[in-house]
Protein backbone atom coordinates (compact mmCIF):
# COMPACT_ATOMS: atom_id res chain seq x y z
CA UNK A 1 0.00 0.00 0.00
CA UNK A 2 1.51 3.42 -1.20
CA UNK A 3 -0.14 7.31 -0.11
CA UNK A 4 0.41 10.34 -0.57
CA UNK A 5 -0.10 13.78 1.94
CA UNK A 6 0.30 16.77 1.03
CA UNK A 7 1.42 18.73 4.22
CA UNK A 8 2.10 22.29 4.31
CA UNK A 9 3.23 23.24 7.68
CA UNK A 10 4.35 20.62 10.29
CA UNK A 11 1.03 20.51 12.15
CA UNK A 12 -0.50 18.42 9.37
CA UNK A 13 2.23 15.31 10.04
CA UNK A 14 0.27 14.80 13.56
CA UNK A 15 -2.98 13.36 12.36
CA UNK A 16 -0.48 9.97 10.47
CA UNK A 17 0.48 9.77 14.05
CA UNK A 18 -1.07 6.71 15.82
CA UNK A 19 -0.85 7.74 19.25
CA UNK A 20 -0.56 12.10 18.80
CA UNK A 21 -1.54 12.71 22.17
CA UNK A 22 1.82 10.90 23.22
CA UNK A 23 4.05 10.80 20.01
CA UNK A 24 3.42 15.08 19.48
CA UNK A 25 5.69 16.28 22.46
CA UNK A 26 8.60 18.62 22.16
CA UNK A 27 11.93 17.15 21.76
CA UNK A 28 10.55 13.79 20.56
CA UNK A 29 11.26 12.48 17.18
CA UNK A 30 7.78 12.56 14.95
CA UNK A 31 7.34 16.11 16.08
CA UNK A 32 10.96 17.36 15.29
CA UNK A 33 11.60 15.38 11.96
CA UNK A 34 7.98 17.04 10.73
CA UNK A 35 9.91 20.24 12.16
CA UNK A 36 12.77 19.38 10.01
CA UNK A 37 11.45 17.98 6.78
CA UNK A 38 8.49 21.20 6.46
CA UNK A 39 11.66 23.55 7.10
CA UNK A 40 13.61 21.95 4.27
CA UNK A 41 11.28 22.37 1.42
CA UNK A 42 13.16 18.75 0.32
CA UNK A 43 15.51 16.66 1.55
CA UNK A 44 16.72 17.88 4.86
CA UNK A 45 20.49 18.99 4.82
CA UNK A 46 21.30 16.15 7.05
CA UNK A 47 19.64 13.88 4.61
CA UNK A 48 21.23 15.19 1.79
CA UNK A 49 25.05 14.73 3.36
CA UNK A 50 24.06 10.53 3.67
CA UNK A 51 22.99 10.29 0.05
CA UNK A 52 26.19 12.19 -0.94
CA UNK A 53 28.67 10.24 1.58
CA UNK A 54 27.02 6.73 0.33
CA UNK A 55 28.84 4.31 -1.10
CA UNK A 56 26.60 3.62 -3.50
CA UNK A 57 26.53 5.88 -6.59
CA UNK A 58 22.89 6.08 -6.95
CA UNK A 59 22.30 8.06 -4.31
CA UNK A 60 24.93 10.72 -4.72
CA UNK A 61 22.89 13.00 -7.23
CA UNK A 62 19.48 11.87 -5.91
CA UNK A 63 16.36 14.51 -6.77
CA UNK A 64 14.01 14.88 -3.78
CA UNK A 65 10.35 14.95 -6.20
CA UNK A 66 7.44 16.12 -4.86
CA UNK A 67 3.67 14.93 -5.99
CA UNK A 68 1.27 17.35 -6.67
Amino acid sequence: MSFYVKTSTPEDWRTQLAEPHKQWENCHSAKALAYCWEEAQGFPNSVKKVFRESKYSVFKDIEFLETL
